[in-house]
């Protein structure tokens, strides 16, 4: 398999799989994307919900690049007082 780094619209890269030109990530924005469904439709939205949890569990089933951890790391340093457990 070829894997070649792919610059999407938003300027971020993801992979992309050379022989079925899929990415890992949307090409118009892998940062976008991960932010806008994980983080914010996701984790962000969670910790919204629950205001009284100080841990938060999460489990990623297919790691792929890893932004959609690097983008939760972010967003976990902008809070106060939450923990994140992540497997």
């Amino acid at each position: 398999m070829n894997l070649e780094l792919y610059r999407t619209r938003d300027g971020s890269d993801t992979v992309r799989i050379v022989e079925l030109d899929e990415c890992y990530h949307s090409r118009r924005g892998a940062v976008n994307e991960s932010r806008h469904v994980f983080v914010n439709a996701g984790f962000l939205d969670w910790v919204r919900l629950h205001p009284e949890k100080t841990n938060v569990r999460i489990f990623e089933l297919g790691f792929g690049t890893g932004l959609n951890t690097l983008l939760t790391c972010e967003a976990v340093a902008a809070l106060n007082g939450i923990e994140v457990e992540y497997h």
